[in-house]
């Protein structure tokens, strides 16, 4: 009996050689939204975005109503330069979690950068709403932004 659970200890074992092996292979027997998302989250580190898209769009229509896996889902299409698929998934995070605050600051990011400072305003505006606890630290960014405007 040693043998055998030994022998399985160290198949298992090579399951664990990186994160994507052994999210690959917990989702052939747990095809859970969470295992999908963490393998997107694994395919992403290593930049295999399109894989990472695959998994996050699985995770999705597993859990449709999960925030995280569309935030995840736009922040590869941000890294591929796909930033129309980019907002309309980081909208689809916040319609879903209204206060989703990674994709309030992923949103503004990516607007600022674009240098579409009108729009990262309206987005910390909607933040403000959204978490009322932040507005001195939110006003204080608008008022940055608006300096940049100048």
């Amino acid at each position: 009996m040693f043998v055998f659970f030994g022998q399985k200890t160290i198949a298992r074992n090579n399951d664990w050689q990186d994160p994507i092996t052994f999210y690959n292979q917990t989702s052939k027997y747990s095809p859970t939204y969470r295992v999908l998302n963490n393998l997107g989250m694994a395919y992403t580190d290593v930049k295999q975005y399109d894989s990472a898209i695959e998994t996050y769009q699985k995770a999705i229509s597993i859990d449709p109503l999960n925030a995280v896996a569309y935030h995840n889902l736009a922040n590869s299409f941000r890294d591929l330069d796909k930033k129309d698929l980019a907002v309309e998934n980081y909208e689809k995070a916040l319609a879903l979690q209204p206060d989703f605050l990674f994709s309030y600051n992923a949103l503004t990011q990516l607007y600022l950068d674009d240098k579409k400072y009108n729009m990262a305003i309206e987005t910390l505006e909607r933040l403000k709403t959204a978490n009322p606890t932040q507005t001195d630290y939110i006003d204080k960014l608008i008022r940055q932004i608006k300096e940049l405007i100048k």
